[in-house]
């Protein structure tokens, strides 16, 4: 193509690169790309979560045809719930028909759920009334219903779409006295659906905080559903971040008790930084776990450990029964083997502010540093 316009090579390439920019165009330089420009917001207190993104097959392109059946599956697809709704809320993938005439719905490859036809034309039904409901009695309605999967639904879109408080007093009821047998798609939905509205309302965060400090205090089925999942894990994780800025410290041994029983890393993590925001016996302990712990020692849990050490320097403060010279070989030591720089900085201008940045033992480890910014202390 270029030999065909003639004349220099690079002048030639700069011209199309630059009408290919302009007008949006592929070129042999140039290509398109897609750029969601959308925040995804977490909180500062959780880790970086993966962001599945949806991309649809090509028009004429069969999803079986690509990747086969799901495993276990030996009847014929007959169609996909439609509309935004069954979409994005229920997270449904496929429905197909069995030999038996029966309808099986895979959720998120969590659970299944299986109804038969009656039922499931009965659930589409539900679910377009909920979708359309604009007052929220639909939605009040449907949570009495039988099916869980239908109050399920009810709660999210009540929760998300419609943010009606009017809903908290039946999913605190819920979540602390339903069955977890029969209703676990409910109750995890119910403990979604609280943090959802404590996050729209300012105002519902505190009656929320009470609900959820209660919660804490039961014990749910760990193995649930078909595939199974551990409910208690997903209630107390988002009971937990719901309860940050807490004022009254009569959850603190329950949330000392999830951080010293579950094997769940992100449960120990968030459990972690809530016992951290006090200063009590059960931070400091925490705290000190945390700092001699090696598998909170990597880059991803720099902020736990700078947590971690300024909850026992504020609790050594409060006691007054520290003392800090008796304890500086400890956080010398500590100083030389942290890796994060910004730990090691958040250390030693705590050690500076007590001590003192002509204190010998200090000034002689701080000034060794590797990283300027920590050097530039003294």
């Amino acid at each position: 193509m270029l030999a065909q316009i003639g004349g220099k090579k690079d002048d030639i390439k700069e011209e199309v690169i630059k009408l290919a920019l302009e007008y949006k165009l592929m070129s042999q330089y140039t290509s398109l790309v897609a750029v969601d420009e959308e925040i995804l917001e977490r909180s500062a207190h959780l880790l970086p979560q993966t962001v599945y993104i949806p991309v649809p097959m090509p028009e004429g392109v069969s999803f079986t045809g690509v990747f086969g059946s799901p495993q276990g599956y030996d009847g014929e697809y007959v169609s996909s719930i439609s509309g935004s709704f069954a979409q994005e809320d229920l997270e449904t993938t496929k429905v197909k028909r069995n030999k038996d005439e029966s309808y099986q719905e895979q959720a998120s490859g969590k659970y299944i759920i299986q109804v038969g036809k009656k039922d499931y034309q009965n659930f589409i039904k539900c679910l377009k009334e909920i979708e359309n409901d604009k007052d929220g009695k639909v939605i009040l309605k449907y949570l009495k219903d039988k099916d869980q999967s239908i109050v399920a639904s009810a709660i999210k879109e009540g929760t998300t779409r419609l943010k009606l408080n009017a809903l908290v007093p039946d999913l605190a009821n819920l979540l602390l006295k339903g069955d977890p047998t029969k209703q676990y798609l409910v109750m995890r939905e119910s403990a979604f659906g609280l943090y959802r509205l404590s996050v729209a309302n300012p105002k519902m965060k505190e009656p929320i905080q009470m609900i959820f400090a209660e919660v804490i205090k039961k014990n749910y089925p760990k193995n649930v559903g078909e595939p199974s999942f551990d409910l208690e894990q997903v209630i107390h994780q988002t009971a937990l971040r719901s309860l940050f800025g807490y004022k009254w410290d009569d959850i603190y041994p329950y949330v000392k008790n999830i951080w010293d029983k579950t094997k769940d890393n992100d449960l120990k993590v968030i459990s972690a930084y809530l016992l951290l925001s006090r200063v009590n016996k059960y931070s400091y302990e925490v705290a000190t776990k945390v700092l001699d712990d090696r598998r909170y020692s990597g880059a991803e849990y720099s902020d736990l450990r700078k947590a971690s050490i300024k909850a026992i320097f504020r609790f050594n403060q409060n006691s007054n029964t520290f003392n800090y010279k008796v304890s500086l070989d400890y956080w010398l030591s500590y100083l030389k083997r942290e890796s994060s720089w910004q730990v090691r900085k958040e250390l030693a201008a705590k050690l500076i502010h007590i001590l003192g940045a002509n204190n010998a033992q200090i000034k002689k480890t701080v000034l060794s540093d590797p990283h300027p910014e920590v050097r530039g202390l003294i």
